[in-house]
């Protein structure tokens, strides 16, 4: 069994020995090639709203590999390590590695290639896709005032398109008119 963790050619041996039919040895000419990227299933997420993918990386080898994260979209897509913490793939181990989606545009599919590397481990890359849907409702705010005390409310809205986004605000009260 041959698993290489990164790209180019090196040699081995494998050797059988029997006490019946004596030793046998093999030279073995080895190359790790370039792996090729795995493509995901589809991430929908609302609109303004965020989506993830897990994703679970193994580690053969005695010893921690620090991982470092590229994203091809940043605007789109993320990556971090499942529970918080730094990219980093535990001796004899695996770790599990969100790939988080944000929609930016409705009904549009978006593609990002991901690479997860280590200069001695090798590449874990993958093609992440998305697509964006109707936004969630806002969660309700409750606002309470004294009789006659103003009071202010700051409701943060993040515009979550590419472009500049004109918006009209419209304040609507129960039963269609103003509280008295």
């Amino acid at each position: 069994h041959y698993t290489p963790l990164a790209v180019g050619s090196s040699r081995g041996a494998v050797s059988f020995e029997s006490p019946d039919a004596g030793e046998f040895w093999y030279e073995l000419e080895l190359e790790g090639e370039r792996v090729q990227p795995q493509t995901l299933p589809v991430i929908e997420s609302p609109l303004g709203g965020q989506r993830t993918r897990s994703v679970v990386l193994e580690n053969p080898t005695p010893v921690p590999i620090p991982l470092k994260a590229r994203v091809a979209l940043p605007t789109a897509f993320s990556v971090r390590a499942v529970g918080g913490g730094p990219l980093l793939l535990p001796a004899q181990g695996e770790l599990a590695v969100e790939i988080c989606y944000e929609a930016s545009d409705l009904q549009r599919e978006q593609s990002s290639e991901i690479s997860l590397s280590n200069p001695g481990a090798g590449e874990w890359l993958y093609v992440a896709r998305g697509i964006g849907v109707e936004p969630e409702p806002a969660p309700e705010v409750r606002m309470v005032a004294p009789l006659g005390e103003p009071v202010t409310e700051t409701l943060t809205f993040r515009n979550p398109f590419d472009a500049p986004l004109a918006a009209t605000l419209r304040l609507e009260y129960p039963q269609g008119h103003p509280p008295v």
